[in-house]
């Protein structure tokens, strides 16, 4: 049974990749298990739990950064001791070499995320010796890793689970703002998708389906919240809107 675990993320913002962990730490804590938690800084560092041992430190690329990084987190496994380093993504996984390497700890990594096709092979190059095993967040992720030359035994898909009771609070005045400032009539019935404007997230297929969602329930609103780098589909919500006569709806 593990009793000791190091678990290393790039940074605690509030995201998704975060937010999994935050609950991951916590949990395992709560259960009796040793947990030392090695991240960037960001405001979710405020919610772990204070029974993880947390190093606010950069996980960064920069080779200059990585080198020091690399050191610290080798100097804190050697401390705890973990039976195993859990990365959540392959930044952190780059980082944590040194503490893999020198002191023959098991490394497991998490993808959290969806790529391009053309984005697999640098992907499969670091995930090839990075770690023991991989952990994705679906099927077909996996799929394409395989197809891309990963063994199928080193790959095990864990669906996001949600903790429905584990939610940061929000106040009842931060609510009725929100609700006014977005003009959010009370009778409204509203959905949120939070996330990056990417074409792998499948915004497009919920804008489309919502649609639908509307010739039943009229008092529906849906907001659509994150940053596009790419731009494209910001454009393609703009067009739908246009062209459905969604003011107001998306």
């Amino acid at each position: 049974m593990v009793k000791s675990v190091m678990v290393v993320l790039k940074h605690l913002i509030y995201g998704g990749t975060e937010k999994y962990t935050l609950n991951l730490v916590n949990s395992l804590a709560e259960k009796g298990i040793s947990v030392t938690l090695v991240s960037g800084e960001g405001p979710l560092a405020f919610h772990i739990s204070p029974n993880v041992n947390l190093h606010i430190m950069p996980i960064s690329r920069n080779p200059r950064i990585k080198e020091i990084t690399q050191r610290k987190i080798f100097e804190i496994a050697k401390a705890c001791n973990p039976q195993i380093i859990h990365t959540q993504c392959r930044t952190s996984m780059v980082n944590s070499q040194a503490a893999r390497t020198l002191l023959h700890l098991p490394l497991v990594t998490h993808e959290h995320h969806m790529y391009d096709t053309k984005d697999y092979p640098f992907i499969v190059d670091e995930l090839k010796n990075g770690s023991e095993k991989i952990i994705t967040i679906g099927p077909y992720t996996a799929r394409k890793l395989i197809h891309n030359g990963i063994k199928k035994d080193r790959i095990v898909s864990i669906l996001n689970g949600v903790d429905v009771e584990n939610v940061l609070p929000i106040t009842s005045a931060e609510r009725l703002f929100t609700r006014k400032s977005l003009k959010i009539h009370r009778k409204d019935k509203v959905v949120v998708c939070l996330s990056r404007l990417e074409p792998g997230k499948g915004i497009d297929k919920l804008a489309l389906g919502f649609i639908e969602v509307i010739r039943q329930l009229p008092q529906t609103k849906l907001f659509i919240v994150g940053d596009d780098q790419t731009n494209l589909v910001k454009t393609f919500l703009k067009e739908l809107i246009e062209k459905n006569m969604l003011q107001g709806k998306i």
